[in-house]
């Protein structure tokens, strides 16, 4: 595949111009300057070189010159080339035009980076004013909900020769976050870079790396150190009214609970330490429910203690909601229909005693 030639007039006489062949072989001649009036003067630049000149950006424009009305510029080795002021009044202008047509001559589209940003945590993400100064932080929105996700697409096409960087931070009350994105037509310079600040966590996946295309995505979340602590929070909060405080073990309240909460935790096994997020002892089925349901709806996994033959050690788990039914002591008995309900409690020599058997 071959595309049109792009020719931009830099003196009555000269020219320069570009050609994108559809491929990437090195050694083809894709930039040309000419001049009618010397074309033994003429000459060219290989695909190879284009992209060395690219990378260093070896473009150099000046006004002045030893003639009125011409400056100079500068590609790459090839020094010493007049163009005209009345052309081109600021060298900035022809500047730009000349890594269009160097751009063009290697690949006819522009560099271009979508990334999906996750907002995997609690609480919503706020873009804050550190580093965000690039020329792309308009294209970031300025908050993420938590549970949501944005995808942001960022092009040079208003820039041609120039890469893709960009840099953006969001924060939230347990930390903050900075997104690097660096594209240039070299994707082993391509990269989507993160850099998490006290509780937020990052998952970075790259999606598609080549010549002009970068996608990834990244997934920004809590520690599951505070994940565990809010879902914790949210559970005792949906037992409040409903469970009374003195059912609840958390061994953090006074030192008569943590005295309790760890001689649970202390199992036959003593190099075993294992700690349950809190132990409830529920003291009817209908709080059982409770407890059960409030664990699984904030995604916290749930142990059960029944009767005296069941130790801690078998049922014990860290960073668990363990219900203890040892307080389930009852025995009720239907005088229609003769039929018990035995708590879990309840071993067979108090139900025989109570049976009078």
């Amino acid at each position: 595949m071959m595309s049109e030639r792009n020719e931009i007039k830099v003196l009555t006489v000269g020219t320069l111009s570009s050609i994108y062949r559809g491929s990437l072989k090195g050694n083809e001649a894709v930039f040309f300057c000419g001049n009618r009036n010397s074309p033994s003067r003429n000459w060219s630049l290989t695909i190879d070189q284009v992209q060395v000149i690219l990378k260093d950006r070896e473009v150099f424009v000046q006004e002045e010159s030893d003639k009125s009305n011409l400056g100079l510029f500068r590609i790459g080795v090839d020094y010493g080339w007049y163009y005209d002021r009345t052309i081109y009044d600021t060298p900035k202008k022809l500047e730009n035009e000349i890594y269009k047509l160097l751009v063009y001559s290697i690949t006819e589209s522009v560099l271009r980076v979508e990334l999906e940003i996750t907002n995997d945590s609690h609480q919503v993400l706020r873009k804050t004013s550190k580093g965000n100064s690039c020329a792309y932080c308009d294209k970031f929105p300025d908050e993420i909900q938590a549970k949501q996700s944005k995808i942001i697409t960022l092009t040079n096409v208003e820039n041609l020769w120039r890469d893709i960087h960009a840099s953006v931070c969001y924060e939230n009350a347990n930390g903050s976050i900075c997104i690097e994105v660096h594209k240039t037509f070299d994707r082993l310079e391509s990269t989507i870079d993160t850099f998490p600040i006290k509780d937020l966590k990052e998952q970075v996946k790259i999606k598609t790396n080549t010549d002009i295309d970068l996608s990834g995505k990244v997934v920004i979340s809590d520690n599951l150190v505070v994940v565990g602590m809010h879902n914790l929070y949210d559970f005792l909060n949906g037992l409040h009214g409903e469970i009374d405080r003195d059912q609840v073990e958390t061994g953090g309240s006074n030192l008569f609970d943590m005295m309790n909460y760890n001689k649970v935790g202390q199992v036959f096994n003593t190099r075993v330490k294992l700690k349950p997020y809190v132990i409830v002892y529920c003291k009817n089925s209908k709080e059982v429910r409770k407890v059960y349901t409030e664990a699984i709806k904030n995604n916290l996994q749930v142990r059960v203690k029944s009767g005296e033959d069941t130790s801690y050690e078998e049922c014990l788990e860290t960073n668990t909601v363990l219900i203890d039914l040892s307080r389930m002591s009852k025995i009720e008995e239907e005088q229609e229909t003769a039929i018990s309900t035995i708590g879990p409690e309840i071993i067979l020599k108090d139900a025989l005693q109570n049976w009078q058997i």
